[in-house]
């Protein structure tokens, strides 16, 4: 095998990224017969097809995305031995973006940022709370750096599996239907159903758990916000999916409580998700976020 460049490596990943040679040639300020040049010796140094053309644009083959994840990890550890190198003896500073899903955004990256800047107060996270698609499109595209999603992490972003919580149907503490072992379509005919909005990851699983049940309910409604629908479940308005850390001070307070039904419950995984160009304040804050939470 030939030897292998790390600017094909970046050049790939970029193809990869934009689902287009062409895109890929604008954003990396090159011209499309060098990124299709190097793709080519990437590929000949490889032994195989690393993207094919579709209808929905360049896509990796299966050794596409066997090589796509490597290099992503090849690139990031380059990225971190060369800022490791350039911060040595010097207090870090500078401005990081995070952007993370509605649940994480609320419930545990504020904590975390918090710790965080205890430790290197002279650099600035600037927060914002989106839904996960808001949020992988944002880490794609560079506008954050870092991101907090519960949606499976698309092509063009390296991610870590994080933290993870619990999704479970919540009623009011007071609620009949708490007191049953199973749950059915017949007896949330009479019920209302209160649900994220959509694009929301809490959304998409939460319809996912409650599966042939969710056509059952009387009536469905979309307060907006967790916080809302918390609101409106501790009025007795409906039932709702919540996550277990957006109900766990008002579980503690004997506000709401989940269903006993073990099948109206599932763990979700959240992804901390990156630009794999990442250097000073960014890689600080991404191994930070890594080590409370990586599994």
């Amino acid at each position: 095998m030939r030897d292998v460049s790390l600017y094909s490596l970046e050049v790939f990943l970029t193809v990869v990224a934009e689902k287009s040679v062409s895109r890929a040639a604008e954003r990396m300020c090159i011209s499309q017969p060098a990124v299709s040049s190097h793709l080519r010796g990437l590929e000949e140094s490889l032994g195989g097809k690393l993207c094919q053309r579709t209808s929905q644009g360049m896509l990796p083959t299966p050794l596409g995305d066997w090589v796509s994840g490597r290099a992503e990890r090849i690139l990031a550890l380059v990225a971190e031995l060369r800022e490791r190198d350039s911060n040595v003896g010097q207090e870090l500073t500078g401005s990081v973006h995070l952007m993370a899903s509605s649940t994480p955004g609320t419930y545990r990256v504020p904590y975390l940022i918090a710790r965080f800047q205890q430790q290197y107060p002279r650099v600035e996270v600037d927060l914002s709370v989106r839904n996960s698609r808001r949020t992988l499109e944002a880490v794609r595209t560079g506008r954050a750096s870092l991101g907090i999603v519960g949606e499976y992490p698309r092509p063009g972003v390296s991610w870590d599996a994080w933290q993870s919580d619990w999704l479970r149907l919540v009623a009011a503490s007071s609620h009949p239907l708490l007191a049953a072992p199973q749950i059915g379509p017949e007896q949330v005919r009479d019920q209302v159903l209160l649900l994220r909005e959509v694009g929301s990851s809490s959304r998409i699983q939460a319809e996912s758990l409650l599966g042939q049940l969710l056509d059952s309910f009387r009536k469905v409604r979309e307060p907006g916000s967790s916080e809302a629908l918390k609101e409106a479940v501790i009025a007795n308005l409906g039932l709702a999916v919540l996550s277990s850390w957006v109900t766990a001070r008002e579980e503690a307070a004997g506000l709401l409580q989940p269903f006993r039904d073990p099948l109206l419950a599932r763990r979700r995984q959240f992804y901390l998700v990156r630009r794999r160009e990442l250097g000073g304040a960014g890689l600080a804050l991404y191994h930070y976020f890594r080590s409370v939470g990586v599994q």
